[in-house]
């Protein structure tokens, strides 16, 4: 699958989910991207991640 639509289908799952508290020291493997880590627990629940990533206000967006 292209990162962008791996993207796509993360951020539509962040959309309707409430926040809920990840205990570190459960975690027995990650996944990490750009803008997401994917966690699974010993117990085998999976927990999505989204990363806060700092905005330069001097950035500008692309236009591609």
């Amino acid at each position: 699958m292209a990162p962008s639509m791996v993207g796509y289908y993360l951020s539509d799952l962040c959309a309707g989910l409430d926040e809920s508290y990840i205990n570190k020291r459960n975690i027995q493997d990650t996944i990490y991207t750009d803008e997401y880590n994917i966690c699974l627990d010993y117990n085998e629940d999976i927990y999505l991640e989204v990363l806060q990533r700092a905005e330069d206000e001097y950035e500008t967006g692309s236009l591609w």
